[in-house]
Formats: structure tokens, C-alpha cells, sequence
């Protein structure tokens, strides 16, 4: 892959330099560093498959694995975590709820 630098000249200020802000931060990257989430399934089962576009073409979609299972009942838990909130109108959640689902998790921990 071709890396592509760009160099401001000397006597170029910061204002008008693309690669040094004014605030002072990182240089803009000129390549995108946004990151890119894979399958939890396919992961489970040795595979790197980028998750985007993946649902409905995952060989371990309905995999019933002790480590798929969990990730099935983690979506659950989130929905209904989700819902809850969304119910209270709050993004707090009880300290009771929580640990009821800690309780549910570690009992499907591997």
C-alpha cells in the first residue's frame, strides 16, 4: 500500500497547515482509523469475519455452542436492559437488576 505523506512547508503557519490544528491535537490522519467489529460467533469459532453485512450469511448463526449460547443470552440481557430504561426514562439502572444479571451471566461463564 502506497503511504501518502504530506509535509507542511516552514513557512506554512498553523492555521493554515491541514496536518497541525490550531488546538494543538493529533495530526488528521489522512487514512481512516475507524475501526471495524467482527463476528463474535465466527470469533468463537476461530474465524475473523468482519460483522458488517454478516447476519445472514454467518455459518454459526445458529450455533448452539456453549460459547454461542452465551453471546445469545448477552443480546437478551441487553434488550431487556435496553428496555427497561427506555421504560423508566432513565439511563439508571437498579443495583438489584444488576446483580441479578451478573448472577446470570457468570452462571453461563465459561
Amino acid at each position: 500500500m502506497l503511504a501518502l505523506v504530506l509535509h507542511c512547508y516552514p513557512s506554512a503557519t498553523a492555521i493554515h497547515c491541514p496536518l497541525f490544528p490550531v488546538n494543538k491535537r493529533r495530526p488528521l490522519s489522512i487514512f481512516s482509523t475507524s475501526r471495524t467489529y467482527h463476528c463474535q460467533r465466527c470469533l468463537n469459532h476461530g474465524k475473523k469475519v468482519a460483522r458488517k453485512g454478516h447476519k445472514r450469511f454467518c455459518q454459526w448463526g445458529n450455533c448452539t455452542c456453549v460459547q454461542c449460547s452465551l453471546v445469545e443470552k448477552r443480546k437478551i440481557l441487553n434488550r431487556k436492559i435496553n428496555s427497561e430504561r427506555e421504560a423508566h426514562g432513565s439511563l439508571s439502572v437498579d443495583r438489584e437488576d444488576i446483580q441479578s444479571q451478573k448472577s446470570i451471566l457468570s452462571s453461563f461463564s465459561i
